[in-house]
């Protein structure tokens, strides 16, 4: 039926948002509130994230970036 809602259990497929002054360093990442995280892969380096959405699949914590690009023309 449509108009019914969809219940999910807790704990599966938990995600949430952060928005403002995140850094991001070689291996490692700097969130608000949570503070330095410890990744698997070489960030890139001299990029600010827009916003970092941290999601939990299957036991595991995966982090995702908004990235504002920003082109100069010559």
């Amino acid at each position: 039926m449509s108009g019914q809602p969809k219940f999910k259990k807790k704990g599966r497929d938990d995600s949430f948002t952060l928005d403002g002054s995140i850094s991001v360093g070689f291996n490692h990442i700097k969130l608000p509130r949570i503070g330095w995280v410890k990744t698997f892969e070489i960030l890139p380096d001299n990029v600010t994230p827009k916003s970092v959405t941290i999601s939990r699949k299957a036991d595991r914590w995966f982090v995702s970036f908004a990235l504002r690009l920003s082109f100069h023309k010559y």
